[in-house]
């Protein structure tokens, strides 16, 4: 549970400070992409799972790619207008 709280209290920190937002975003991204990795491995042998481990999953997915759009965007807010 330390990790847990740990990592969150980085993303709040990433929120909260605009040095820290794209560092957060990536670690964001690495942790939400690793867990559905690692979901989507457990596939084969596991089987299919119980249908609030595959929302889980979708969840996770989602979360991953938002964090890339939104690295994207803080990189270069620019080139991301919907115009």
């Amino acid at each position: 549970m330390g990790l847990y709280f740990g990592m969150m209290c980085f993303w709040l920190a990433g929120a909260l400070r605009p040095k820290l937002r794209i560092t957060s975003l990536w670690a964001v991204f690495v942790f939400a992409s690793g867990i559905a990795s690692g979901r989507l491995l457990s596939l084969g042998p596991d089987g299919w799972p119980a249908p609030i481990f595959v929302y889980y999953l979708h969840s996770e997915v989602a979360l991953a790619g938002i964090c890339l759009a939104l690295i994207a965007w803080q990189s270069d807010p620019e080139a991301c207008r919907c115009e």
